[in-house]
């Protein structure tokens, strides 16, 4: 199993905080690099907590210079997160489930999503669901 150092569990605190909203300014050191992914499925709406933190600096603020990284689905963020090629991770609870039943290190610390996220993109000429018999 992967243990994460002490620094790391740091840069993931701080990350984690940063996505709760803005902090006291303080002196910034020398910005800690961090990748931060998540499944983008045809909409951002995982992705929006990271998008707004980097747009508005709380990132930066906490000495974290934060890339972000968009995977096409979760089972992908899941084999980067393992890797190491990025730090934290923003899927789908069921990939994470799938890979820790598997024996893979992960662990899953929160959820920002309430109830179903899903959602169904269909062509403009689509009004009701009935429409949808028969289509491919």
């Amino acid at each position: 199993m992967t243990r994460c150092t002490r620094r790391q569990f740091l840069v993931s605190a701080a990350a984690a905080a940063a996505l709760g909203g803005p902090r006291a300014p303080g002196v910034a050191s020398a910005q800690t690099n961090v990748k931060l992914g998540t499944a983008v499925l045809g909409d951002y709406a995982l992705a929006g907590p990271f998008i707004v933190a980097l747009d508005k600096g709380y990132f930066r603020a906490e000495g974290l210079n934060a890339e972000f990284i968009p995977f096409r689905g979760g089972p992908d963020l899941v084999k980067a997160v393992i890797a190491g090629d990025i730090l934290i991770g923003a899927a789908g609870s069921t990939d994470i489930l799938v890979a820790r039943e598997a024996g893979q290190p992960l662990k899953m610390s929160a959820t920002h999503t309430e109830g179903n996220h899903f959602t169904l993109n269909v062509s403009p000429e689509i009004e009701k669901a009935t429409e949808l018999k028969g289509k491919a």
